[in-house]
């Protein structure tokens, strides 16, 4: 019997529906997938509480307040996300704070002043050299430590900040660091920093009894026409083609005079001064010969040093890896991968950055300014002010 005609043509429309099907099937199993794991990436996010979702640098927030003698202050009672997941806050002094409420106040007095180091860049409160210091000494009994660094902050801004805002709280013990940036500030949210540095130049040019040798006229003169140029600051100070002996005039400057004269102020006050030699992570021999200057300027007027040059483990720069091109396609993923890159980073290294101490960094730093506390003659965990704390009357 021949085939019919139709008997041929059936399997034609049966195999296309199938087709039609598998495809329809495969469509809806990447769609749902799809939906899945971009459900599972938003969770992901949520529980791990990034909400800042660019991961700025605390210099990106709207964090100063303009204060015609310092430059700038951070701003009262002030709250906002950066790095991901870290909360900034400040108190109604616009000293960084942490949330659930004033802690207590008794026991002695602990100020911490000086740039993002101090502030605690990239970390929590509590994760500041501060917070963990605090947490340490407890352990001895009260203590009262205040985090009122200002990320930006130079030598000179410190020492204007200690004598307006610190001194009338009558700590007693004010901590300073010394890092690679502390020349001059590296931020000017009103442009009134540049004319604080250059009037205070002016001013150690014109008094006769300062003695300025010639190789810190000439580092002074350098600075003011820069600062009263148009150019970035930074960029050029760093292409300066100057003799060392120029340099370090420059230091001695900016950094050393100013330090010195914290330390004198606060031992008038009957307190104490420790000057936290923080390193750049990748070290270097600049460095390194201007935290020598300082440490003797400062033990010379009284003051104390607690270097971490040997305590922090540097590492040179590493090269700048570019982002994964698929990295704007997953923006949910993207920032999960950066959360996850900064806790490698706290964990596994003594800097988060060139600059900043890690969450394990501060740690180091904090347990070397406890020891050196506790083994201080004058340090009496525990007291109640008034009664006693002041180092002066130990």
């Amino acid at each position: 019997m021949p085939p019919s005609s139709t008997g041929l043509a059936e399997p034609a429309p049966a195999v296309a529906t199938s087709l039609r099907q598998r495809l329809l099937l495969l469509s809806g199993g990447l769609l749902a997938s799809g939906l899945l794991g971009w459900t599972a990436l938003a969770l992901a996010e949520s529980l791990l509480g990034i909400r800042d979702p660019e991961f700025r640098y605390e210099n990106k927030l709207d964090m100063w307040r303009l204060d015609r003698d310092v430059g700038f202050v951070n701003a009262p009672s002030f709250e906002a996300y950066a790095w991901g997941t870290v909360a900034i806050r400040t108190d109604a002094r616009g000293f960084r704070t942490r949330r659930g409420g004033p802690l207590p106040t008794s026991g002695p007095r602990i100020v911490g002043i000086g740039d993002s180091v101090m502030w605690g860049t990239g970390v929590d409160a509590a994760d500041s050299l501060l917070g963990q210091l605090e947490a340490r000494l407890r352990r001895d009994g009260p203590v009262h430590a205040i985090n009122a660094g200002v990320v930006g902050y130079s030598s000179l801004q410190s020492l204007r900040f200690l004598e307006k805002f610190v001194l009338p709280l009558e700590p007693d013990v004010v901590l300073l660091n010394f890092c690679n940036n502390d020349l001059l500030p590296t931020e000017d949210p009103f442009g009134n920093v540049r004319a604080i540095h250059a009037e205070y130049l002016r001013e150690l040019l014109a008094r006769v009894g300062e003695g300025l040798d010639a190789a810190e006229r000439r580092s002074a003169q350098q600075t003011i026409a820069l600062l009263n140029s148009n150019s970035p600051v930074w960029p050029q100070i760093e292409a300066f083609e100057m003799p060392r002996s120029t340099r370090d005039a420059m230091v001695r400057l900016l950094v050393e005079r100013p330090i010195v004269r914290m330390v004198s102020l606060v031992r008038a006050t009957g307190g104490r001064m420790l000057v936290l030699i923080i390193p750049p992570r990748s070290g270097g021999s600049n460095f390194a010969r201007s935290a020598r200057s300082l440490s003797r300027s400062v033990r010379k007027a009284g003051g104390e040093v607690v270097d971490l040059t040997a305590h922090l483990a540097l590492e040179p720069r590493r090269r700048s890896e570019a982002e994964p091109v698929w990295f704007p396609l997953l923006p949910a993923l993207e920032r999960i991968l950066r959360w996850r890159g900064i806790q490698v980073a706290h964990t596994g290294r003594d800097f988060l950055d060139f600059v900043h101490p890690s969450r394990r960094g501060n740690a180091v730093v904090a347990d070397r300014i406890a020891e050196h506390l506790r083994a201080a003659s004058w340090w009496t965990p525990g007291c109640d002010r008034p009664e006693g704390c002041s180092p002066a009357a130990l």
